[in-house]
């Protein structure tokens, strides 16, 4: 979930006029579509490995403990 949260942050921040992907409860609505529809865990997890073993291979550490350039740059 700390990655699905820092992911949804990147996409949708938060600014001076609405609230931010974890305001409008992104990463719940996405752990919902996830457990609702078995399908999409495979996915879903594959993805969020990939992200995390090619920051260990360029950063060695994973996705959330890389600095906001490094997540960026990903």
């Amino acid at each position: 979930m700390a990655t699905i949260t820092v992911l949804g942050e990147i996409i949708i921040p938060k600014d001076d006029v609405s609230g931010s992907a974890s305001d409008a409860k992104v990463p719940e609505f996405i752990d919902f579509i996830v457990i609702d529809m078995p399908q999409h865990q495979i996915p879903m997890r594959g993805g969020l490995r990939w992200l995390d073993m090619e920051c260990f291979k360029r950063y060695e550490k994973s996705f959330v403990d890389c600095n906001h350039q490094q997540q960026m740059e990903m």
